[in-house]
Order: C-alpha cells, then structure tokens, then sequence
C-alpha cells in the first residue's frame, strides 16, 4: 500500500510540471571595442552572460579571415573575449565583411554564417559588419 502511495504522488507531481520548457535565451554579443597597441590590435567582445569555458575554441570571423586566440574573463556578471591580429592583417580586412562569433570551428561545415546566427543553438553570433574605422588608438 504504501508503494501504491508513493507511486501515486511521483505521477501527480510529474503530470503537474510544465510541458513546455524553453531554451534559455541567447546571450547578446557585441564589439565593444577595438584598439591598437604597438604592431597588435585588440578586438574585444562583451556579452551579456559569461562566455562559455569548455573544450571548444570561440572563432572571430571577418570576412574570410578567422582568429580564434583569445583572452577571456567575466566582469560584473558579463563575458569579455579579447581577439588580437597583427596591425597588418587588420589593415587588411574587407570593409563591410561579416562579422560572426562561433563557439567551434562550425564555419568550415559550409553552413551559411548569418543563418546559423539566427538560431538559439548559442553557437553562432552576427556581430555586424566590418568597418575599420571602430579602430581606437
């Protein structure tokens, strides 16, 4: 009898929890700043929640240049990723290029980059677009 009970309580409380749950929501990300500083420049990212540390690498994505060395921290509840490209290749990149953040190397898949942004996988982020007047020095 008393299995009976428990067992009739575990099904009442299952049935009584919501069926649908949401995906978290996705973190907004954005260029906060770009700065020079000798021969580099620092290209720094801040979202509204901490970056994720795990065994994948964030990719930066300008155009077709990728940059995937980072430096990365929380502040104040927010994650900061820092890219660094030397002032040449900087100089370099195409005006107006996409931008796109990845958690992984997903852009050698062939998927198209701004679709892949639009999902709520928190793999992909649309940064905007390239221009090389962001550059601080």
């Amino acid at each position: 009898m008393k299995h009976k009970i428990v067992l009739l309580l575990g099904l009442v409380f299952i049935l009584g929890l919501p069926m649908h749950v949401s995906a978290q929501e996705k973190a907004k990300t954005n260029v906060s700043l770009v700065k020079q500083k000798g021969n580099t420049v620092a290209i720094t990212l801040t979202s509204s929640k901490p970056f994720r540390m795990g065994g994948n690498v964030y990719v930066l994505y300008i155009g077709n240049k990728d940059l995937s060395h980072s430096r990365q921290s929380v502040n104040k509840g927010k994650g900061t990723l820092t890219f660094s490209i030397n002032t040449e290749d900087f100089n370099a990149l195409q005006e107006g290029a996409g931008m796109y953040l990845t958690y992984g190397r997903i852009k050698e898949d062939g998927a198209p980059m701004e679709e892949l942004s639009k999902l709520k996988s928190n793999k992909c982020w649309s940064l905007g677009k390239f221009n090389h007047s962001m550059l601080t020095k």
